[in-house]
């Protein structure tokens, strides 16, 4: 698919002529949700408090019910086990994920392990209401409250068609699980778009329509509350003034945000407080905490206005106020790993998109804690000007995700092309192969929808051929998410030939969302078979990676160094199969030469028996023994 066929926009004749649509920010901290109208119509919707973001927190009261928004955040303070915030953390992970043992121990409310691992949140029992909840139901009560607040604000009686913004690099999980919170909501999904595409589009409605034939690449800086992402976007220029957003890459961090300095700054202030009273433990009363941490969050936003040194951090405790004087310099310094991280991915997506900081027009910032001056300067510095400052970073996401959704919803009445996005895979897929090796088909950034080049898979006396999918970058299988399975028998076992009995293609829908399929090629009664399978909504994965970390997120140079080692092994490898492979067909006939016929059943038996991987210069040593029996 060519981006000239995405669904694209006439500017002249487009207008909503049904319903309006949405775009929904669904953040970690606060969500917000804009609506489109037609394309000189977009408009974020406040809420009933006149507030154009909505806490992303839900409470469950013992007297009022169910609480969302800015009353579950006040309703927080008093009874902090009632109210679950910060759900975008947990959605789509396993209890045993290192983040989420990380960050259950900060929250107040239930984390708990479900069926197949899956996290559980609970609040305390009270009669007559529900006690225990998945990740996604808590979504989809906050994606919920969105669409009635567009419903409200556009005065409209219901409104459906929506496009949900996630992170660049939630993985298939992640995605999944959002997808079934929209439809919970009672929502047509159209699209789950990344939140710095959003941003991008968004920046080219407000800076490039209508300002003639302007090509440039942007860098899409999005450091919201608990995700972080880079995305780099060539905006080209086609006739008439249409435009394609074209990404070419995303880097990212899926547990990386302002929760993180917040929390940083909460040890820091609590390690304070405590030396003030001596040890005592101010922090037995469960009220205290969400307090404090309330008053760090407002110093963090104090020392992010211009100006701004020095922040006051009080706490009232028994009769006396606490107060810690919070200096800029000294948020720096508590988070300076963290900052420092944030310019290795921006340095990492760079070069996955083949571009110098030379090449890159324009910063543009996403998520409310790029205010952070900190922020704001590390990338002056790198790029030797300032991002540009457009759009509220709090708004942006939402804004991009709206004019997404006026694309999609009516692209069968567009006669004329004005805008068309392509968005990448933010990660890679891919097979088990022999060893447990991952073998990539669909490497990361590729474009969406994207389709694999076909993987054959031999028979070695066999009658079955399990194929695990699987997402991630690392080398291992252990290391990256298995997303299901295909399974194809019965097959004819017999001697290994080069002959291939099998092919797998994966493809990756607009969502994201993985499909596969493998076809018999020989050895079996119905030719040409084909056992298909698509990770959809209600298909459980299979299991975590094997640690419980989260190995999707960025890893170590060790880490990269070991894969490198991993995939030329297995290259080596699979040279050494086809050259034994190779001679044994081309001398089946030569009884004579048992000088080969020895060497070849020595290394073929060495292969077989095989039950880790042997080193790159082993597999090579023994390629190159056996390469002088060639034929010339």
């Amino acid at each position: 698919m060519t981006v000239d066929e995405f669904p694209v926009l006439d500017r002249k004749r487009y207008a909503m002529e049904d319903n309006p649509v949405i775009g929904i920010d669904l953040g970690t901290s606060y969500c917000c949700v804009a609506v489109f109208r037609n394309i000189d119509d977009i408009e974020i919707a406040p809420n009933h408090l006149g507030h154009r973001i909505t806490p992303s927190c839900v409470a469950f009261t013992r007297h009022n019910g169910c609480l969302v928004g800015d009353a579950a955040k006040r309703h927080g303070m008093t009874n902090p086990e009632e109210c679950i915030f910060e759900v975008k953390r947990l959605m789509g992970r396993f209890f045993n994920d290192a983040t989420v043992q990380q960050d259950k121990k900060k929250w107040p409310f239930g984390v708990s392990s479900g069926p197949a691992g899956k996290v559980v949140l609970s609040v305390p029992k009270a009669s007559g209401r529900q006690r225990s909840f998945k990740p996604e139901e808590i979504s989809a009560l906050l994606l919920k409250e969105m669409k009635e607040i567009a419903e409200k604000f556009s005065n409209w009686g219901s409104i459906t068609d929506a496009v949900i913004t996630v992170p660049a690099y939630f993985n298939h999980r992640q995605r999944k699980a959002t997808m079934a919170a929209g439809v919970s909501a009672g929502l047509n999904v159209l699209r789950l778009m990344s939140e710095p595409t959003a941003a991008a589009l968004a920046y080219g409605h407000q800076r490039l329509i209508r300002r003639g034939r302007v090509e440039k690449n942007i860098l899409v800086f999005d450091l919201g509350g608990g995700t972080f992402d880079v995305s780099i976007v060539s905006v080209k220029a086609g006739p008439d003034e249409d435009r394609s957003f074209v990404v070419k890459a995303v880097v990212g961090d899926s547990h990386l945000g302002g929760a993180d300095i917040d929390q940083r700054l909460l040890e820091h202030a609590m390690q304070h407080f405590k030396n003030q009273l001596h040890g005592k433990d101010f922090l037995a009363n469960k009220r205290i905490l969400p307090r404090l941490n309330q008053a760090v969050v407002d110093a963090k936003h104090a020392l992010s206005a211009k100006g701004v040194t020095m922040a006051d951090i009080n706490l009232e405790y028994s009769d006396d106020v606490l107060t810690l004087k919070l200096g800029r310099l000294k948020l720096e310094a508590l988070n300076e790993d963290l900052f420092r991280k944030c310019m290795t991915i921006v340095e990492q997506a760079l070069s996955d998109a083949k571009m110098s900081k030379d090449e890159i027009s324009d910063v543009v910032l996403a998520g409310g804690s790029t205010r952070i001056p900190k922020v704001q300067e590390m990338l002056t510095t790198f790029f030797g000007e300032a991002p540009i400052k457009f759009v509220n970073p709090d708004e942006v996401v939402a804004f991009g995700a709206a004019v997404q959704a006026g694309l999609l919803a009516r692209s069968n009445k567009c006669a004329e092309a004005s805008i068309s996005v392509r968005d990448v895979t933010s990660v890679s897929f891919g097979v088990d192969s022999r060893l447990g090796i991952m073998n990539i088909l669909v490497p990361r950034n590729s474009p969406l929808p994207a389709a694999s080049g076909s993987t054959e898979f031999p028979l070695d006396h066999h009658q079955s051929i399990p194929v695990e999918l699987y997402e991630g970058e690392r080398a291992l299988c252990a290391h990256n998410r298995c997303l299901g399975k295909l399974h194809v028998d019965p097959f004819t076992p017999g001697p290994a030939t080069l002959k291939t009995v099998l092919r797998v293609v994966l493809t990756i829908d607009a969502h994201g969302i993985l499909h596969a399929t493998a076809e018999v090629l020989a050895r079996h009664k119905d030719i040409g078979r084909k056992v298909e399978t698509m990770v959809t909504l209600d298909t459980d994965v299979v299991q975590s990676s094997a640690d419980g970390t989260d190995t999707m997120d960025w890893y170590t140079a060790e880490a990269k160094a070991e894969d490198a080692r991993i995939w030329a092994a297995k290259e080596s490898m699979k040279k050494l199969r086809h050259l034994i492979l190779k001679l044994q067909a081309e001398h089946s006939s030569n009884k004579s030469d048992t000088d080969l016929e020895k060497h070849l059943r020595k290394d073929w038996e060495w292969y077989e028996g095989l039950k880790k991987l042997a080193s790159k210069e082993e597999f090579d040593r023994r390629y190159d023994k056996l390469q002088k029996y060639q034929s010339p």
